[in-house]
């Protein structure tokens, strides 16, 4: 298997894993997001850091706008952006972070339409992925 077939399971899979962490235990993340929230402007630039490495790494082996194809070259062009959002202005992921632990019940909810949301999208990765290598 290429680097490029590889790369829609590798994000995939990892899509997937994480929204169905998310989905079954929600609260685990919002604590997860506070404790970041206390680290401080720190916190947005390693955030800011990995998007970077992440999108950089996902556009340089998969850099193609046709089919299905096109939502992973998306994916790695919104890692990009967010990462360079976050290292330039640490203080909007600290706002970001504030903003999704302290809305209570209304965040539990958010975050489970949002993993939700990032579970279709790896399912219909996973699905094209599958089709491109059979």
């Amino acid at each position: 298997m290429t680097l490029t077939h590889g790369l829609p399971l590798w994000v995939g899979s990892a899509f997937l894993l994480l929204s169905l962490t998310a989905i079954a235990r929600p609260q685990g993340w919002l604590a997860f997001y506070a404790a970041l929230a206390r680290q401080g402007e720190s916190a947005g630039l390693v955030c800011g850091m990995l998007n970077i490495m992440f999108g950089a790494f996902l556009l340089t082996f998969h850099w193609e706008w046709s089919g299905w194809a096109w939502v992973l070259s998306l994916i790695g062009v919104a890692a990009l952006a967010e990462g360079l959002l976050f290292a330039l202005f640490p203080a909007s992921f600290l706002r970001l972070l504030t903003i999704i632990t302290s809305e209570g019940d209304a965040a539990l909810r958010i975050l489970r339409f949002a993993a939700g949301c990032k579970l279709l999208i790896a399912l219909a990765i996973l699905q094209e992925w599958r089709t491109a290598v059979s």
